[in-house]
């Protein structure tokens, strides 16, 4: 960082002209520093504020016709400078600063040639202007007041030749924009046939930005192996929550050999406001015929032009890449379809008596044991780590649990319907369905803990089919 000075300079009494300049008052004038964060000032933009004092008169007003200011340093450009009241009335200028050099040090110099009357008692001055640079430069703030009597500061005095009072710092921040492709989702699984699968997080960090940051589009490139395609992927869009920033024609379907780069325009404004980050996530649908074992991965390609902009300034921003590509994702077989959910006949009025031992009972518990047997075997496949989806154990026990919830129906319709048992009051019935709900919730689990064993077993496989 490169920190310069800011000088305030009112007339002194060497020379006629400065004699002239300065109308004599009655009373003292004390210039103060007001306490306040270092200033951070945009690139280009208006009316940014970088120094304050306050003055004190005591009397009669002070009236001052020529005061000037020194910014150290050469590293940037001011104009359209000010110096305005609390309530945002010019007082004087603009003005545009002009070099010289003073003492061996060079400066840009603000002379404002307007009449400011200062009143009596205390009064805040705002100093406002634009500001230009190539690169991210600093400021040290002074007022020299040499005739002005007390020179009084609430943050740090530096009594200099001629009287110089520190105001405060201001950071010239530029334009600028970095993108990078976060860590997040890792390295994973994506099961062929899935679709609105997120790919890849991009960053957009104006953190170090004098100005919020609109983006018109992105390079995107789409990087593959092991025998997917390109139109396995498709439907890939750029999404913050449920806002959508390329819809309609705007959709990338990539149709490139693999590593190529897209080019996805915007069809509304993305903004990233100065000093934070936003993301926008990478969502796509994979075709159910991709290739199990292939690889692919989603990144940033190289930027060939300005395509963002800095406002309100409308300075053309070519944003830098720092990270450029994503985690790499591995196709998974298609999970198989959900056994369907079993329909319950709604139960029949129960008679005013029922029996308490029947064929009915003896069913029900015949069907219970079943179902609990089923369930046992389903844990042994949970706890079998050589299981896959394509085992045939596996498929055993998908038949297993069709055939069981088919049987399920009869005996509930026989057991419901025909002999009219209720349901609620009967505790073999009870026992039935609570066997039947946890062999249900263990089903549920074992197809879950297999997709994710398989994914487990297969980290880093390439053209494996």
């Amino acid at each position: 960082m490169v920190f310069a000075a800011i000088a305030l300079l009112a007339t002194s009494s060497a020379g006629a002209a400065a004699q002239a300049a300065l109308v004599e008052s009655k009373g003292d004038t004390t210039v103060s520093a007001m306490p306040s964060p270092p200033y951070t000032v945009g690139e280009m933009a208006p009316n940014q504020l970088f120094a304050v004092f306050q003055t004190n008169v005591t009397e009669e007003p002070r009236k001052e016709s020529r005061i000037e200011f020194l910014l150290e340093g050469a590293d940037f450009e001011i104009d359209n400078a000010a110096i305005v009241d609390e309530q945002g009335k010019v007082l004087a200028g603009p003005v545009d600063g002009v070099r010289k050099i003073l003492n061996g040090k060079r400066y840009l110099r603000l002379v404002f040639t307007d009449t400011v009357t200062f009143p009596v008692g205390k009064c805040t001055h705002l100093l406002r202007a634009r500001f230009r640079a190539e690169k991210n430069v600093g400021t040290t703030v002074f007022a020299n007041l040499p005739r002005w009597g007390k020179l009084v500061s609430t943050n740090k005095v530096s009594r200099l030749a001629g009287g110089l009072l520190e105001l405060g710092q201001v950071e010239l921040r530029i334009s600028s924009l970095a993108l990078s492709v976060s860590q997040a989702p890792p390295g994973q699984g994506a099961a062929a046939g899935s679709i609105d699968q997120v790919g890849a997080n991009f960053l957009f960090d104006a953190s170090a930005s004098g100005a919020d940051i609109v983006t018109m589009g992105m390079y995107i490139t789409f990087t593959y192996d092991g025998g997917l395609r390109a139109t396995d992927v498709t439907n890939v869009r750029l999404c913050d929550g449920p806002v959508t920033y390329n819809e309609g024609s705007q959709v990338l379907n990539p149709d490139k050999q693999s590593g190529a780069t897209y080019y996805v325009p915007f069809s509304s404004r993305f903004a990233t406001p100065r000093g934070m980050v936003k993301s926008l996530s990478l969502r796509y649908n994979l075709s159910s015929s991709a290739k199990v074992g292939s690889t692919f991965s989603f990144g940033i390609g190289k930027i060939k032009e300005k395509n963002a902009v800095a406002i309100p300034s409308g300075n053309a921003v070519k944003p830098e890449v720092t990270v450029p590509q994503g985690n790499l994702m591995i196709v998974t077989p298609e999970p198989p379809p959900m056994p369907p959910p079993m329909v319950m006949t709604p139960p029949m009025p129960p008679p005013p008596q029922l029996a308490t031992s029947s064929w009915q009972h003896s069913l029900l518990s015949l069907q219970t044991r079943k179902i609990e047997n089923a369930r046992e075997e389903l844990k042994k496949l949970l706890a079998d780590e050589k299981v896959t989806q394509e085992s045939s154990s596996y498929q055993v026990a998908m038949r297993q649990w069709s055939e069981l919830a088919n049987e399920n129906q009869t005996i509930e319709r026989k057991v419901l319907v025909e002999a009219q048992i209720a349901p609620p009051e009967n505790a073999f019935y009870i026992e039935f369905r609570k066997a039947w709900l946890d062999y249900d919730r263990t089903w549920q689990d074992l197809s879950q803990v297999l997709s994710a064993r398989w994914q487990k077993s297969h980290p880093n496989q390439g053209g494996k089919g």
